[in-house]
């Protein structure tokens, strides 16, 4: 089974298909070619932008470091120029539901077009299922050898990795956030461990999805401890490091602090990364290439890589200024990170575009993925975070001095003349999560960890999320603006099932999950 659902009978084609192939494998490296072509999320150009129709397309488009671009509006008149044409509004129109949070996220702003949203979770359960066949098949492989042992541990080790991701990121989608009192009662997602089709499915809880997802990284641990991953395959290929980030991650939506942080140590200890020098981040020249030292894994295209999206200019994407004033003079994120539009050219215009994070342009194949990458700056964060939270909840200094030392040296690698500085409490949980805020924003995780802030029970946090957006006329650009809000703890921080799902499940009632209709609170005409 490739989906739940609306994939099914699509990847009962595919089962055939790689069923015949895997019957005939003779050694592990057999199957490696298999994982490698189907089971890990290959890279594509993409020119369209973040989209909804695409896996992972829409993962930035959700927080509060996104909104729309735009003029300045006139006060007076509360119009604004007209500079761009219909064209770039439909980049945020087409992929309305999911930016404003709607009940059914494939539809457009006028309801005259619903696309499909099952578009991610098709896409990992196939890949899930090809995990799962091929976990189902090696087992019976032979590897008396050397080099086939070492295959037979180390493609078993990827695939629990695979797995892992995949349902570490379905679950925080479509599943309630994990909080330690309700996870074992609320629900989560399906959990398909096993290849073939079938056809009665629950929804596992939100415990037993991280029982799963802790199983298959601790096999993943033991098995790429065993048998490492070569350095020159590391960027594209599961590695031990990975695991450990990956889980420390896992951990730190569970609360169980401690342990992330230890995982997170794991990850720090090794020689294979390290953190980029300030002398890296500058305006000019792309940070997160396959060059990087820090990034350790990446799977996947890049939806922000196109010159044509997050240009902040009227109708498209922009960064919100609060993002951009968060960073401090010297900080030299900012200047790579971000741009000003509109600051030296005479437009009146202060949104802020994407500028340097990512390699940019039209039809470039990506190596560094904008939702499925991990790096080594994230085990700083997810150590000084899990240890603040301990400091706090335990009184441990020793805990309170680990978590401001990690942050000081981060900091030192991006700050011009930093000086390392000495906080407690909930300002040191405050300053590490602003920390993370600024480091890795576009990267997948501000909605998540936006969700998991909420639940934790030291230090909560949760607020109200603004998105606001230019409806166009024919070629006359923004006609006016609508404003909407999510409100903090809504229920629509979590996704619906898919109607493709649902449809596949008439027979037999499938637990959905219920989304607010959030309607546009302000409109204002800009039209001259």
């Amino acid at each position: 089974m490739g989906g739940v659902g609306g994939g099914l009978f699509s990847c009962s084609d595919f089962l055939k298909e790689y069923s015949q192939d895997m019957i005939v494998a003779k050694l592990p490296s057999d199957l490696d070619e298999v994982m490698l072509g189907s089971g890990y999320i290959g890279s594509s150009a993409i020119s369209s932008g973040p989209t909804g129709t695409r896996m992972g397309g829409f993962f930035n488009v959700l927080d509060d470091d996104v909104n729309t671009g735009g003029d300045r509006i006139n006060p007076e008149t509360g119009k604004g120029s007209k500079e761009v044409t219909k064209a770039w509004g439909q980049v945020v129109l087409s992929n309305y539901g999911y930016f404003a949070w709607q009940q059914d996220v494939g539809v457009n702003y006028d309801g005259s077009l619903s696309s499909d949203d099952a578009a991610t979770w098709d896409e990992l359960y196939a890949r899930i299922n090809v995990v799962n066949t091929i976990l189902d098949e090696i087992r019976d492989l032979p590897h008396e050898t050397d080099k086939d042992r070492d295959d037979w541990y180390r493609v078993q080790g990827e695939a629990c990795f695979l797995r892992a991701q995949f349902y570490f990121t379905l679950v925080n989608l479509y599943g309630n956030e994990y909080t330690p009192a309700t996870a074992a009662s609320s629900l989560g997602v399906p959990l398909k461990l096993q290849p073939g089709i079938e056809h009665e499915f629950t929804r596992a809880t939100v415990a037993e999805v991280y029982d799963q997802i802790t199983a298959d990284l601790t096999v993943a641990e033991e098995y790429l401890t065993r048998s490492p991953q070569k350095t020159d395959h590391m960027l594209h290929r599961a590695s031990l490091e990975a695991v450990d980030l990956l889980w420390s991650r896992v951990l730190l939506h569970q609360q169980r602090y401690e342990l992330a942080a230890e995982k997170a140590r794991c990850v720090m200890k090794s020689e294979n990364f390290y953190l980029a020098p300030i002398s890296a981040l500058t305006p000019s020249t792309p940070f997160l290439t396959a060059e990087n030292p820090e990034v350790i894994f990446s799977q996947g295209s890049n939806n922000l890589a196109p010159n044509e999206v997050f240009t902040a200019r009227n109708g498209d994407y922009c960064v919100t200024r609060e993002l951009y004033d968060l960073y401090t003079e010297g900080d030299a994120r900012r200047d790579c990170f971000l741009g000003v539009y509109g600051e030296s050219s005479g437009v009146d215009c202060d949104s802020v575009f994407l500028k340097n994070k990512y390699e940019r342009g039209n039809s470039l194949r990506a190596h560094i993925s904008d939702y499925y990458m991990l790096r080594l700056s994230e085990a700083y964060l997810n150590g000084a975070e899990a240890l603040a939270l301990l400091a706090m909840e335990q009184g441990r200094a020793e805990a309170e001095a680990e978590a401001n030392a990690l942050l000081n040296e981060l900091r030192s690698q991006r700050i011009a003349a930093y000086e390392p500085t000495h906080y407690s409490g909930a300002e040191l949980v405050q300053q590490v999560r602003d920390e993370r805020r600024r480091e890795l924003c576009f990267e997948g995780h501000r909605w998540f960890d936006l969700r998991r802030y909420a639940a934790c029970t030291v230090c909560p946090y949760s607020r109200d999320i603004v998105h606001s957006f230019g409806v166009c006329g024919d070629y006359v650009g923004i006609m006016y603006r609508r404003t909407i809000v999510l409100p903090a703890g809504d229920m629509n921080y979590t996704f619906a099932i898919p109607k493709s799902v649902l449809k596949f499940f008439t027979d037999k009632p499938f637990d959905t999950n219920p989304r607010n209709a959030i309607e546009p609170i302000e409109s204002e005409d800009n039209e001259e």
